[in-house]
């Protein structure tokens, strides 16, 4: 990411402990994009648990936000305990909470909060830059396993009370790797995630024309089994855009739709590229606008090695 001061931040994850799930946060920054600091960890628990899933964002003139899911209320008293976690990502007592916090250029943090102290367990996290603020998206987790896609903003140094941005009512005993993700340009935001609410796979996309107050009634972008989700989505004045992967018989695909920025018309949708790679290892797709072109890049799975490849898509008019 890149705060407004023209300085880099970059984050990875890295073991901290022999579990699964044991890992921290690393964050660096660079003034120039050469010469990076010594990486800082965000979270100071300490604990042995999973923190990870992480958004970045711009935040005033030099300060950067991060947010992440944070597992250290899952810790265990005992190694018996500790060793619970299922193969799904849930944990043997707690639960996983959604963290925030401010950075400066010392790399020190001037604000951290607590958004939604019970959260699903292994979705993205998503941010929309907007007119009021930064908007935080993510998968919640009931404690009747409702996991829809709830939304917080930030405003002035507190976290709004959490709302959903549709109430889909998708029960779910069990993390679907699948989060929201989410873009914002002046009062319009655009989200877009993965349900299987009514018992059919879908990837749904909204609108808010008052920077996330409130959302209009989802379009469905696709449908269906093959539909995997893992959904990107990006915005500027002129157009919104979605992201999306399916897999069939024959292999996985990705996919691009093209609407106006409030959703009212679809532009165009194309197949982007036919991928080698099933199930998970092809990852999350990525989407950004620059000048009117949209710039894709994904994974790809060839002979048991990941690629990164990359396409810029030009509309052919105006649709």
């Amino acid at each position: 990411a890149a705060s407004l001061d023209g300085a880099l931040w970059a984050h990875w994850l890295q073991k901290n402990g022999e579990g699964a799930f044991a890992y921290d946060i690393a964050l660096a920054r660079s003034p120039d994009g050469a010469n990076w600091s010594p990486p800082l960890v965000p979270h100071d628990d300490g604990t042995l648990t999973e923190h990870g899933f992480v958004s970045l964002w711009p935040h005033g003139t030099d300060l950067l936000g991060i947010a992440w899911l944070d597992g250290r209320a899952t810790a265990a008293a005992d190694h018996e305990a500790h060793a619970a976690h299922d193969a799904e990502g849930h944990h043997g007592r707690g639960a996983t909470a959604l963290r925030a916090a401010l950075v400066d250029p010392t790399r020190r943090k001037v604000l951290e909060s607590v958004v939604d102290t019970r959260v699903c367990d292994c979705c993205q996290t998503a941010v929309a830059l907007t007119s009021r603020g930064p908007l935080l998206f993510y998968r919640g987790r009931s404690p009747e396993e409702i996991r829809d896609v709830l939304v917080s903003r930030l405003e002035g140094n507190v976290w709004t009370a959490p709302k959903r941005v549709h109430a889909d009512g998708w029960r779910v005993e069990g993390c679907p790797v699948n989060g929201p993700a989410a873009a914002g340009h002046g009062h319009d935001v655009v989200a877009a995630w993965y349900t299987e609410a009514g018992g059919e796979p879908q990837v749904r996309l909204a609108h808010s024309a008052d920077a996330g107050d409130g959302f209009g009634e989802p379009l469905v972008l696709d449908a269906g089994a093959p539909v995997l989700g893992r959904v990107a989505v990006a915005l500027d004045g002129q157009q919104a855009g979605a992201l999306w992967l399916r897999e069939e018989a024959d292999g996985q695909s990705l996919w691009y739709a093209r609407f106006t920025p409030d959703l009212s018309r679809e532009l165009g949708r194309q197949q982007v590229a036919r991928l080698q790679g099933r199930g998970l290892g092809t990852g999350f797709p990525q989407l950004g606008f620059h000048g009117g072109v949209a710039h894709v890049v994904w994974t790809d799975v060839v002979d048991g090695r990941p690629q990164l490849r990359g396409a810029r898509l030009v509309a052919s008019g105006a649709g």
